[in-house]
């Protein structure tokens, strides 16, 4: 993650580390602190983000963020669900079904692939060229899963109404 975060700083980027969950807390700050302290990076704590008030501030970060790395479910959908790249480190198998919903398989990377950073480092240059058309895709795949669930919802909704009808029969 070193390099990665290094290759951000570059681009111009700034680096805020989202913790979700203590061992991530940790590892970050470990990141951090062998990277010497840059300029540009930051950890939220991580205590912070799972208190009710502040999910608005930690929707924030994923609204204005260019992109996100993410490792956690939570990461990849609220990210995209705000429209926002998102590159996936896989560590679960619901990880690699959100991203191919998504049709964007080609952001997703094995947590322990011995070429973890320069994948990631492919994958955000390509991001900063096709910033536009995977925004677009973001869009066309959100409208798609969002007329889904309305129509299992209505199914739902009309299959209680059925059974609530049959037992007043």
């Amino acid at each position: 993650m070193e390099k990665v975060v290094t290759h951000l700083l570059q681009q111009g980027y700034k680096v805020v580390l989202c913790p979700h969950v203590k061992a991530d807390d940790t590892l970050g700050r470990q990141l951090i602190e062998k990277m010497g302290n840059p300029a540009g990076v930051s950890s939220w704590n991580w205590y912070e983000i799972i208190r009710d008030e502040h999910n608005v501030k930690g929707l924030a970060y994923y609204k204005h963020a260019k992109i996100v790395i993410g490792m956690r479910g939570h990461a990849q959908i609220c990210a995209a669900g705000m429209l926002t790249h998102v590159i996936t480190l896989g560590n679960h198998r619901k990880h690699l079904d959100l991203i191919k919903k998504l049709h964007l398989p080609e952001y997703y990377v094995e947590v322990n692939d011995p070429q973890l950073a320069e994948k990631m480092i492919v994958m955000i240059d390509d991001i900063e060229i096709n910033f536009e058309i995977i925004k677009a895709r973001y869009k066309n795949t959100l409208a798609d899963m969002t007329e889904a669930s309305a129509v299992f919802i209505k199914s739902i909704v009309e299959k209680d109404r059925d059974m609530q009808k049959n037992r007043l029969q």
